[in-house]
């Protein structure tokens, strides 16, 4: 869907309070619970929604606007993070006519494969900058319960997000064909 300016910025707004919001609750409760290693990665999802509902030249600069917010909680690979969400949004760019979100399993399902393409590309980029698969390989035991919760929580998040962005699309998650 093409969107107008004054809408983009005021999505892009509220979104990052959004994710702010989650930011803080969840570097403050994780830790508590005794899963101070793990994080959800909201910023993924977030980039994931962009990218697939959004039709706009500016996508580069959104991904970049939410790597940058989600920076300030994580310090580490936010800009290895920006390189994999605008490579995500390239390849969803060509996808998204074959790629539906017409119902909570498909969206859990395509937010998980496309997870697991995030997760390959920072791989590869930080096994380029450290040239060591330990790293790796110690990041997928925590990418996997991650991954698994953020795509169930997906199809939940997209419903709010589509508020958020008011979109009316007959392809949204949650709304009937």
């Amino acid at each position: 869907m093409k969107i107008k300016f004054n809408q983009l910025i005021v999505g892009i707004i509220i979104t990052l309070i959004i994710l702010f919001i989650f930011e803080v609750i969840l570097s403050t409760f994780l830790p508590i619970l005794g899963l101070g290693r793990y994080i959800l990665p909201i910023n993924v999802l977030i980039i994931l929604y962009l990218s697939f509902e959004l039709d706009t030249p500016l996508l580069s600069v959104l991904i970049f606007l939410v790597q940058y917010t989600h920076s300030i909680f994580s310090v580490e690979e936010w800009a290895i993070g920006t390189i994999a969400g605008v490579l995500i949004g390239f390849i969803v760019s060509f996808l998204r006519e074959l790629l539906r979100l017409s119902t909570p399993v498909i969206t859990i399902v395509i937010v998980q494969v496309f997870q697991i393409i995030w997760f390959v590309i920072i791989s590869f980029l930080n096994y380029m900058q450290t040239n060591n698969l330990n790293l790796i390989e110690s990041k997928l035991w925590l990418f996997i319960p991650e991954s698994l919760i953020i795509s169930i929580l997906s199809p939940f998040f997209f419903i709010v997000l589509n508020k958020i962005w008011k979109r009316n699309s007959s392809s949204m998650v949650g709304q009937e064909n």
